[in-house]
């Protein structure tokens, strides 16, 4: 719980809302915001060795009782997982499961490999509903250093 409470922090100190993420194919909800930390337009830059953190607010339009999820980066046409489980563990405000209308909000802390290649890409978060369906997604153009 302290660990939530301090990435909350940390984030509403150096994250501001995102210019140019695009949603890719959300079919339970909405996404209103997407805020990366040290990033305010795309395409973001990404350290190899660093750590980041993406939160997205939205609401559900659907319900579903499982929500498991994957945050990967696309390098050279080629999806590299940076972090994956169960979304509600990293709900930071609304409640889990999913439940049609009510409002969320997710953030995710996650490492960029040393081994990444420095150079453009694109990083995606997608959430799956009970059906393997896409629940929520969103993408991002990004530059790896």
């Amino acid at each position: 719980m302290y660990t939530q409470i301090f990435f909350m922090f940390l984030l509403a100190t150096t994250a501001t809302a995102l210019v140019g993420w695009r949603d890719c194919g959300s079919q339970m909800g909405s996404i209103y915001t997407v805020r990366m930390t040290n990033c305010t337009q795309t395409p973001c830059l990404f350290h190899r060795g660093q750590s980041y953190e993406a939160e997205a607010d939205g609401r559900w339009r659907a319900n579903s009782n499982t929500l498991p999820f994957v945050l990967f980066v696309i390098v050279l046409g080629a999806p590299i997982p940076l972090l994956e489980g169960d979304a509600c563990d990293y709900k930071i405000r609304g409640i889990c499961p999913a439940r049609n209308t009510d409002t969320f909000t997710f953030a995710s802390y996650y490492p960029v490999p040393t081994n990444l290649p420095p150079v453009g890409g694109v990083a995606r978060a997608q959430m799956y509903n009970d059906f393997g369906d896409t629940a929520l997604c969103f993408e991002l153009d990004v530059r790896i250093a």
